[in-house]
């Protein structure tokens, strides 16, 4: 059986209580794919930058494998260090999820050694060309992660207006692949203490300033915000203004296993991000757990194909005064509330299962 290794920078904030260590959707995709290849038999090792942990670690039966040392200036030292990680992973397969400069470095080992480098997309920006994707700090390290999609094994999307994107901008096909379910245990009780809830790492682009506007303006309306954030600053900014809102519970960083139960005591998920320009998120995570426990969404503008309406498991607002009406049609008419509750688990049964998108995988990776 082939090894895989899974890049992911900030993947050991899944086993961590540490909030600066938080993690979002791409993270808890990738750990659920390698627990289900584990499953079937691969030995997977998690290559990743957290310097938190020692240069190699084990975890919950994976080894982990720090890519990035801590004291090294000099480029070149740093440049054989990263080449000196890859290569103890001892891989035939190397899998990352989302944009980053580790995309030149994995495709480049992977074209000189000849493996195969499989790159996941998580963000529509991660295939734009006309705007700077918000992980990089300039467009060079855009430019870098760009020869690596380009010289990339197989490339897989979340959504047809992914696959689009790629087709026009790199002239490359990809492999659409819908994200895993990811429902942990939750409590029996059903009791609703919140009307909306926000879960959401706490980073500038997912507006969680955007909850206290709807907050003032639907003062009756019960929300409740989650999240941790690596930008500590930033975090106790947005935590003091929720603080003095008397309809907002501020609960921060609650550990991946937990969230879904306080998503089940809300009454519907809010989504507030806003990528850059025309491009908006991939699959948001949070959306699809609120859905498998029946829960309707409000979006701002993520909207993947056009689902929400297509499916009538929510509403994409478009504008902050459209996201009141909105909540308060929800909120205000149990008809249409229940309609879309079971539409919304209906459609995660239909479109998610996770033994066919594990299979999809599979296909990717022995072809």
């Amino acid at each position: 059986m082939k090894n895989i290794c899974i890049y992911s920078y900030n993947i050991s904030g899944l086993l961590s209580s540490n909030k600066e260590l938080s993690t979002g959707g791409a993270e808890l995709q990738l750990l659920t794919l390698a627990k289900l290849l584990k499953k079937k038999g691969y030995k997977i090792t998690f290559l990743v930058g957290d310097l938190q942990i020692n240069r190699m670690d084990s975890k919950n039966g994976f080894l982990f494998i720090k890519c990035y040392a801590k004291r090294l200036n000099n480029p070149i030292q740093k440049l054989f260090f990263l080449f000196n990680a890859i290569r103890k992973t001892k891989a035939d397969i190397f899998i990352e999820r989302g944009s980053s400069e580790m995309t030149f470095f994995l495709s480049l080992y992977a074209k000189f050694f000849k493996k195969k480098f499989i790159f996941c997309g998580a963000s529509d920006i991660n295939f734009a060309t006309d705007e700077v994707d918000p992980n990089f700090s300039s467009r060079s390290f855009q430019r870098m992660f760009h020869v690596g999609l380009k010289t990339a094994g197989d490339i897989i999307v979340q959504k047809e207006s992914q696959r689009y994107l790629v087709q026009k901008n790199f002239k490359r096909d990809a492999i659409v692949i819908k994200n895993f379910p990811t429902i942990v245990d939750v409590a029996e009780k059903n009791v609703k203490e919140w009307d909306v809830i926000w879960v959401n790492n706490i980073i500038p682009y997912k507006k969680p300033e955007l909850v206290f506007t709807l907050a003032r303006k639907l003062p009756l309306v019960k929300f409740l915000m989650i999240g941790g954030s690596r930008d500590a600053v930033y975090y106790e900014e947005i935590k003091k203004k929720a603080l003095e809102y008397t309809n907002i519970t501020f609960a921060g960083f609650i550990p991946a296993n937990e969230v879904a139960n306080y998503i089940l005591r809300s009454k519907i998920m809010l989504n507030t991000t806003i990528v850059k320009g025309k491009y908006e998120e991939g699959f948001p995570n949070s959306l699809l757990q609120a859905w498998q426990l029946g829960i309707p969404a409000v979006s701002l503008i993520s909207n993947p194909d056009n689902i929400l309406e297509k499916y009538s498991i929510g509403f994409c607002s478009l504008t902050e005064n459209k996201m009141v009406d909105d909540i308060m049609s929800l909120l205000g008419n149990e008809k249409l509330y229940r309609h879309m509750s079971g539409a919304a688990k209906e459609y995660v049964l239909l479109h998610h299962n996770t033994r066919t998108i594990l299979q999809q995988y599979l296909d990717v990776i022995e072809s």
